[in-house]
């Protein structure tokens, strides 16, 4: 192979090629010439190779290469010449077309000359760190260019090499063919096709082809050398004049070049301060570090507060009126996406949904009116954070609706549904549409709250930014029938996890699909089952090995360590062990130290409160009583907040003062046990009277009536009265 001899080169082996670059140059024209040949025999059969790469060119020791492995190739009478679908073959050596899906015999020529530049210059024509990088050099033809990184090489075959992988299709040779001649024409010293050869150096060819005859012609050009000093004084003129033309649209192009270059330095600042603020786009992460040997890097998100969404809103304004003096701008116009993007994810991690809503809107408005390069991932990923969103605020059909318009969207991008970015994107939106289903008389998925907003953008990404999922599972989704919704979200899962099954194999330690993983596991373990049915334990022991492994790598991630937290705790209705129940808190209080404005974790740690005062109850009430106290110490400001007008929060704080009004009733406090328990009577009928649904705790017959007994027992028989008159208004 082609890249073998590559190796032997590079590290001073024996090699079939010769280490003199002079030599070696005639060497290579001679196998492209091979290569070109063989190439176009198959496109003239109606085949293309697909994946011209140096591992696929096999040499012999006679010098004669043989093109193999067509195991990607495409039969042309099936697509026409020009293919349109899934981007094929190795990244380092795709055609720039091939990113936008187009694929043609001028792809393979442009393939082979970078075949070509390697085996001269001992080195690929393109090479970056990350995916993204390298796909914006190959877009561009940013490779340095081989008469710089070889001196030596002779300059017609740096034309040809030139000539073959250019970017525009337009400009490379019509067929291999053509390659093929030009190269034969190079190594028998012949002028070539890729540029216009002067009259001189026609001349000078001959000289060397026949230099007896030469001799004598050379004599009588010397006769003529009088007559052409008049004619070299013309031309000297006329050079100069066009040296002054040359001049000046140089300075053109440098000036717009600097306007280029400082547009691009001032997108590059405002992503700096993003990322400084809250951490790199997670999105974009996964598009740019999820690379072909299975490495990814995940983003971390760093705690933020309201200070400094308000600086990054500032910055919002300036990008309005940027954007509308560019509005020509390309790039502008996707950045100023990306940042609403990342602005929507910040305000929902501070629970200020309504503003995030307004900014992912923004964002999802500005993608659709970027038609310069593909953002399909980037818009799926967005309606994927406008579906949490709207499933945290409590309204399940619009998030179901997001979440279901992701999905179409990711089914319809046929160039990029291969990818990595998009597979995930696709397994996440399984997902959320799976969890955001709600059976009638009760939620599929027995979830007490809802997580974290864990992407701040989308990526993307990319892809997701791209991008993962937020809101955990369980939230208050649209109702469907119970079978037929039971069914449907148990086949969403299921294609979830076929496609993180994949995803897994090709990079099993990428914490995002891990992530995924984790939750998809959860929510298969707390779906509905049949009465007769235990719920099968074994999911959520995997899914929490899975998130304890990731909070062990990235013990500063809050949404890792909220998934845990979150993984850890049973069931409805279920006991919890006191020992869970206090890492679950040492969870919570960690997470509210990172981030103190966030609801969700604020509402977690008061669940860890009320879990270990219900459970301590009976073997120590002196702490029961700590702990319930405790939790409604957090719970207290969550009920009363405007903004949360979630009812889960509601439900919470009612359960712990009626938790914490029997465990004083039985300690004697009759006094502050009735006075809690009047307030939980207070606030239901308040909840009544506007005609606000009851807590789903509280919609239960029999915890009414047993709250109606311990009024009873408190000596509020009149409040007992209000509660039995409100189960009868109710229908209960």
């Amino acid at each position: 192979g082609l890249d073998a001899v590559v190796r032997d080169l590079t590290d001073r082996t024996p090699s079939l090629l010769s280490p003199d670059v002079a030599t070696r140059a005639h060497e290579v024209a001679r196998i492209g010439e091979d290569v070109a040949r063989a190439l176009h025999h198959a496109h003239q059969l109606g085949t293309l190779h697909r994946d011209v790469k140096p591992a696929n060119l096999l040499i012999e020791q006679s010098g004669h290469c043989w093109v193999t492995d067509f195991g990607l190739a495409k039969a042309l009478q099936y697509d026409g010449l020009t293919h349109s679908g899934d981007v094929l073959g190795t990244l380092q050596y795709l055609a720039p077309e091939q990113l936008d899906g187009r694929y043609d015999a001028r792809s393979e020529v442009y393939a082979l000359g970078l075949v070509l530049y390697e085996l001269l210059a001992l080195r690929p024509a393109f090479s970056a760190g990350t995916r993204s990088e390298l796909i914006d050099k190959i877009r561009t033809g940013r490779c340095e260019p081989l008469r710089r990184v070889v001196p030596a090489i002779p300059g017609d075959l740096a034309t040809i090499l030139e000539r073959a992988a250019n970017v525009e299709p337009s400009r490379r040779y019509a067929d291999a063919s053509a390659f093929a001649e030009d190269l034969r024409a190079f190594a028998e010293d012949r002028p070539i096709a890729a540029r216009r050869t002067s009259h001189l150096e026609h001349a000078w060819r001959w000289c060397r082809r026949n230099r007896a005859l030469a001799g004598t012609t050379i004599l009588a050009l010397l006769a003529m050398v009088g007559a052409a000093v008049v004619g070299w004084i013309a031309y000297l003129v006329t050079d100069e004049a066009r040296s002054h033309a040359e001049a000046s649209a140089q300075q053109a192009r440098t000036a717009s070049s600097r306007a280029e270059n400082n547009l691009a330095l001032t997108m590059s600042a405002f992503e700096d301060v993003f990322d400084s603020l809250v951490g790199p786009d997670p999105f974009h992460a996964i598009a740019d570090d999820s690379d072909d040997e299975g490495g990814a890097v995940v983003a971390l998100r760093a705690p933020v507060d309201s200070k400094d969404a308000a600086v990054l809103q500032r910055m919002l304004t300036f990008y309005d009126k940027f954007a509308e003096q560019n509005a020509a701008s390309p790039g502008l116009r996707e950045q100023t996406a990306r940042a609403y993007r990342r602005v929507g994810g910040i305000q929902a991690r501070l629970s200020k949904l309504d503003a995030a809503t307004s900014a992912f809107e923004k964002s999802l408005q500005l993608y659709r009116d970027v038609h310069e390069r593909g953002v399909v991932l980037d818009i799926a990923a967005v309606q994927q954070e406008l579906g949490q969103v709207a499933k945290r605020s409590g309204n399940p059909a619009a998030a179901r609706k997001w979440f279901q318009d992701s999905l179409r969207e990711l089914e319809n991008d046929l160039t990029g549904r291969g990818s990595h970015a998009s597979r995930l994107l696709r397994a996440r939106g399984n997902y959320l549409s799976a969890t955001s289903l709600e059976m009638r008389g009760g939620g599929p998925f027995g979830r007490r709250g809802q997580g974290p907003q864990d992407n701040e953008a989308p990526p993307g990404a990319g892809p997701g930014n791209a991008p993962p999922s937020g809101t955990g599972p369980g939230a208050p989704g649209g109702r469907r029938g119970g079978r037929e919704g039971m069914r449907e979200s148990r086949e969403q899962l299921r294609t979830a996890r076929e496609l993180l099954a994949g995803l897994l194999l090709e990079t099993p330690e990428d914490p995002e699909v891990l992530l995924l993983e984790a939750r998809v596991l959860i929510a298969e373990q707390r779906a509905p089952t049949s009465r007769d049915q235990a719920p099968d334990p074994g999911p959520a022991a995997k899914a929490i090995e899975i998130l304890e492994k990731l909070v062990q790598r990235q013990p500063d991630n809050d949404l890792y360590r909220y998934e845990l937290a979150d993984a850890l705790l049973p069931p409805p209705g279920r006991s919890v062990d006191v020992a869970v129940a206090k890492v679950v808190l040492g969870h919570a209080e960690k997470l509210v130290t990172q981030q103190p404005s966030h609801l969700e974790y604020q509402a977690l740690l008061g669940r860890a409160h009320s879990m270990i005062g219900r459970q301590l109850r009976r073997t120590d009430p002196d702490e029961a009583e700590k702990q319930l106290r405790a939790a409604l110490a957090v719970e207290a400001p969550l009920a009363s907040k405007q903004e949360s007008a979630s009812p889960r929060f509601q439900e919470q704080f009612l359960m712990t003062r009626v938790d914490l009004a029997r465990l004083l009733s039985e300690r004697g406090k009759n006094e502050e046990a009735r006075t809690l328990l009047s307030q939980v009577v207070v606030q239901l009928q308040a909840m009544a009277e506007k005609s606000v649904a009851l807590p789903r705790a509280f919609g239960d017959p029999d915890r009414l009536r047993d709250l109606a007994d311990q009024l009873e027992r408190a000596g509020l028989s009149a409040k007992s009265q209000q509660l039995r008159a409100l189960m009868e208004r109710r229908g209960r």
